[in-house]
């Protein structure tokens, strides 16, 4: 029974928990060190309570322990309980030390205080919580720079990779990159280089960096409050209130020596605690606006005029060889009923045509346009639309108020708004570019060609302008 009291004591040593061990059958330095076990407890009391008031946080929390330091306070824990339960045993099989009240340490009376004790200390803790708004799923901002160390920032990206709590936060554009998507494209590459299932959250923010005086990397800062990922309001264009900090610390990348600190009942500044570095990258804000004011605007205008003709899409189609007309019939046949809800009778359903009923829209309404289909790039067919158009106009009017429409299938993109302006004089009235829907409607096939209605029916003429015209 003797041996097992050396391994009880033991455990109280090998933990650090008190300065000597108790010798086996020498009873009389259990007196000597009775006032050093009795404070053992009491460290061991905290240091049990502090430990798995972690652990039980960060099990009901979204932030994760690294993970050796939760197997180190997962050991220590359940050494700690082991002690507890064999401090219970020896009592239990009433082994006596009986040597100048050092069966005091070991009572039950003792245990109970211990008990008692860890019971005060989570209260304190509670009160604490309240009294300084701290909350168990603590949002964690972690400031970095691409100027840290390869290392460091795997290392960074490993321990908070799928943490939602915690944001990775750097100032700006990486150094060289030339814009956001260059310095993304790093952000991305580290997580595909580890091959991260779910990578960390890495924010590009300087109004943080700003807000919370970051001066240095990497710096770690715990607050009271969450925070979003957005500082702005995108509709005022102000900044939004930084919530307020608990605590920071400078120098380390994993936040748990702040989380056991707040804890203990530290807040504020922590200091440096690792080796630090610059900020590498310049303000995001700063160097866009640095760069915007250099930037020739009246140039860009121009430059953007120019470039707008080389993305507006232009229906082709083939000149013609020969005189044709064709006629196109734009009766649809109705595929289902067409029903409205009748005003009158609420519930029930207006028949507006039926399945099967033949609709022609020329019955409906009048065609009151003439469209004039030609490539004004090809001399021969620009030169037929000046000297025909109005004669063609008047010829095939559907209504006295009739309008022309002049559709162009080609361009000198080069200078799109040059020729467009040109054209416009020549015939004095706006002129269109062919689309697709046009094109599809009237069976466009060759230029230049006369669109205009006739009875119920739209005529397509279409001209070869190396024969001469009657």
């Amino acid at each position: 029974m003797k041996a097992r009291l050396s391994v009880i004591l033991f455990v109280f040593c090998s933990a650090g928990l008190c300065g000597s061990a108790v010798a086996q059958d020498d009873h009389a330095k259990v007196q000597d060190n009775y006032s050093t076990v009795v404070e053992s407890i009491k460290q061991f009391s905290n240091n049990v309570v502090n430990t798995d008031k972690v652990l039980d946080a960060a099990d009901k929390s979204d932030f994760k322990l690294s993970k050796d330091v939760k197997n180190r306070l997962d050991t220590y824990l359940k050494d700690n309980q082991d002690l507890v339960q064999d401090i219970k045993e020896v009592k239990e099989k009433s082994f006596d030390v009986a040597a100048n009240g050092a069966e005091a340490v070991f009572s039950d009376k003792s245990v109970a205080k211990l008990v008692e004790d860890g019971k005060k200390l989570r209260e304190n803790m509670n009160k604490a919580k309240e009294d300084h708004g701290i909350v168990d799923e603590f949002d964690t901002l972690i400031f970095i720079s691409f100027g840290m160390s390869e290392e460091n920032l795997k290392q960074l990206y490993q321990m908070h990779a799928g943490n939602e709590r915690v944001a990775l936060v750097i100032r700006g554009l990486a150094k060289g990159d030339k814009g956001i998507p260059e310095t993304l494209h790093r952000i991305q590459k580290i997580a595909v280089d580890l091959k991260l299932e779910t990578p960390p959250t890495v924010l590009i923010n300087p109004v943080w960096f700003r807000q919370y005086h970051i001066t240095s990397v990497p710096t770690i800062l715990v607050l009271k409050s969450k925070t979003p990922k957005r500082s702005g309001d995108i509709e005022t264009g102000k900044e939004n209130k930084a919530p307020d900090e608990l605590a920071r610390v400078e120098g380390l990348i994993d936040p748990q020596t702040v989380y056991l600190a707040i804890y203990e009942g530290k807040r504020g500044d922590l200091g440096i605690k690792g080796p630090v570095e610059e900020i590498q990258e310049r303000d995001l804000i700063e160097e866009m606006q640095e760069r915007a004011s250099k930037i020739d605007w009246e140039e860009k205008r121009k430059k953007a005029i120019a470039r707008t003709w080389q993305n507006i899409p232009i229906e082709t189609l083939e000149h013609a060889t020969e005189n044709r007309v064709r006629v196109i019939d734009p009766t649809v046949t109705v595929q289902q009923d067409i029903t409205a809800d009748d005003p009158k009778h609420p519930g029930e359903k207006l028949v507006i045509a039926r399945r099967g009923d033949k609709i022609n829209p020329l019955a409906l309404r009048v065609f009151d346009r003439v469209l004039f289909v030609f490539d004004p790039t090809n001399e021969q067919e620009l030169e037929f639309m000046k000297t025909h158009h109005k004669e063609f106009l008047n010829k095939y009017k559907s209504a006295p108020n009739t309008i022309p429409k002049f559709l162009i299938t080609s361009i000198n993109r080069d200078k799109g708004w040059e020729n467009l302006s040109k054209l416009s004089d020549t015939f004095d009235e706006p002129i269109f570019t062919l689309v697709p829907e046009i094109k599809k409607t009237f069976l466009l096939e060759k230029t230049p060609c006369v669109v205009y209605a006739k009875g119920q029916d739209f005529v397509v003429e279409e001209f070869d302008v190396n024969t001469k015209q009657k």
